[in-house]
């Protein structure tokens, strides 16, 4: 079993019942009937919208303008966003997502949490509960992510993940309560790296869960908090990890 401790100011605190943010509306990305039938080797759309290397270069700009800032608010942060990207990437290559897919999954890993630059500090800061109010504050920034990201452009598929991996398999998440295969494929992929990278890494307020305890853990939690298919994946992508160490720079993480 899992310890049960206090393990994140934001993550892992439990919000008060009733709690659902007005947020705006969502278009999901199409699924094709294969994706319907075999989600878990699925991509992201049948077509992508292009990005031209300049567009590129400006996300990368504007992408570090952002998670600079965030970082000045939350410094916990800034690791953080780098090991779930390079977790993702192998985990969007595990499951068949080609190169562009892998990219624009990789972006919206970067930017999981970017919404938060937007939410007053002082609840970012707060130690102890959150009021139902301050909750209500907070439980807006994944719209806020997406609101951020196509206001400057970023391609809507890079927006599931930071306005989706809140949402939970069993339809208890936020900000929409999606439920089971309605919150899109690459959000919860996403929410399995997500947790399992905050609990694997020392933070000031507790010490990291040994790898086997976060593996139980994210074991005991498929078919609630994750799609258990999700979960599989990832554990198949820790078991290749483990076996011959990736190039950058996982491995460590997995021990």
């Amino acid at each position: 079993m899992a310890p049960q401790t206090h393990l994140s100011k934001n993550l892992f605190r439990v919000s008060p019942p009733g709690i659902q943010p007005p947020c705006e509306p969502h278009r999901t990305i199409p699924s094709t009937g294969e994706e319907a039938a075999e989600p878990e080797r699925s991509g992201l759309s049948p077509a992508l919208p292009e990005t031209s290397p300049e567009s590129q270069s400006e996300y990368s700009t504007l992408m570090d303008q952002w998670l600079g800032r965030l970082t000045e608010l939350k410094p916990e942060t800034k690791g953080h966003s780098e090991r779930v990207t390079v977790w993702m990437g192998h985990l969007a290559r595990h499951v068949g997502l080609d190169t562009e897919q892998v990219q624009f999954v990789q972006w919206g890993a970067r930017l999981h949490d970017i919404g938060n630059i937007a939410v007053p500090v002082y609840i970012l800061e707060k130690e102890g509960p959150l009021t139902v109010e301050e909750w209500v504050l907070l439980r807006r920034h994944p719209a806020l992510a997406r609101r951020m990201m196509l206001t400057h452009g970023f391609p809507e598929p890079v927006t599931d993940i930071p306005y989706c991996h809140h949402e939970k398999w069993d339809g208890t998440g936020y900000p929409r309560g999606l439920k089971g295969k309605t919150i899109p494929w690459t959000a919860r992929l996403f929410a399995v790296v997500d947790v399992y990278e905050a609990l694997r890494a020392e933070r000031s307020y507790r010490s990291r869960w040994p790898e086997q305890t976060v593996r139980e853990y994210l074991q005991e939690e498929a078919g609630r908090h994750f799609d258990p298919a999700a979960v599989t994946a990832f554990l198949e992508v820790l078991e290749a990890n483990r076996s011959s160490p990736a190039s950058d720079t996982v491995s460590s993480f997995a021990d």
